[in-house]
């Protein structure tokens, strides 16, 4: 449940970082996450070839949790102003803990079980990893909202929204009173396609005045996202603060389990504790 919380929980609005802070696509967004998914499939892999060799899990689940809370923490002192060559060896070092705690673990749940429990036992492992994760989306969800929340009236009050507010486009989105709305409004195809909207009607001022209102409009625009950005940068560093707790409570957990001879390594011997 701690691990199912923490990194699923937590992990889904890096994607929403991406798309603020960077200005990334949702499906660029979602590239920027490779990094993890690669620390993760190589250490996945080497993971499993090493306990083949040795029979001895509990090292590696201890290994990946340390690993993955390290990261967690690095992860909480994302900002606009941080790079994404910072953000992507973070994902990395957390893909190389996540990589080896995952698969270890059911591996630890499925050898203290019989061959015919072991259904059971699997699908339950499951159940708990996703109620965790069930929950951990919610309670971080509320806590972005409500981050947000707590800036609205400061975003809400600048003079790209005062302009823009009543216009189709927006009207379509939603209320400026929704953080989901201002969120929206931040996301590059939107901000594309108002400032498009605004073009045509300064394309009614005199030419002289057309370029003043152009160069207007784009720092107000730029103000508006500084302001999201960082409400939104702000919110999401205590998501990975509490992740990081969460997931250094389930390290300190891995350290008080039995560690019992692995089932399939031991042909002659009879099971027993390690």
């Amino acid at each position: 449940m701690l691990f199912g919380s923490s990194f699923m929980g937590s992990i889904l609005y890096l994607t929403q970082f991406n798309q603020q802070v960077f200005g990334a696509t949702p499906t660029e967004s979602g590239l920027m996450l490779l990094p993890m998914v690669g620390g993760i499939m190589l250490s996945s892999i080497t993971a499993g070839q090493l306990i083949s060799r040795f029979g001895r899990y509990k090292i590696f689940m201890q290994i990946g949790f340390i690993v993955a809370t390290v990261a967690m923490v690095g992860l909480s002192f994302l900002s606009p102003e941080t790079s994404y060559l910072y953000e992507a060896i973070v994902m990395a070092v957390l893909g190389l803990g996540m990589g080896v705690a995952m698969p270890v673990l059911n591996l630890a749940v499925q050898n203290e079980f019989e061959q015919a429990e072991l259904g059971i036992a699997t699908s339950s492992n499951q159940l708990f990893r996703s109620l965790g994760s069930t929950i951990g989306t919610a309670v971080f969800g509320a806590m972005l909202t409500a981050g947000i929340l707590s800036h609205v009236n400061e975003i809400r009050d600048t003079a790209y929204i005062q302009n823009v507010a009543q216009s189709p486009a927006v009207s379509k989105i939603g209320s400026v009173d929704d953080p989901n709305t201002l969120l929206t409004l931040n996301t590059p195809d939107v901000k594309s396609g108002v400032a498009d909207g605004a073009s045509k009607q300064f394309e009614t001022l005199p030419v002289a005045a057309q370029d003043s209102a152009r160069s207007t409009f784009d720092a107000n625009q730029t103000q508006f996202s500084s302001k999201v950005t960082h409400a939104f940068s702000e919110s999401l560093q205590r998501i990975f603060i509490i992740a990081s707790i969460l997931i250094g409570i389930a390290a300190v957990l891995v350290f008080t389990l039995k560690e019992r001879t692995l089932k399939a390594s031991t042909k002659n011997s009879t099971p027993g504790e390690a």
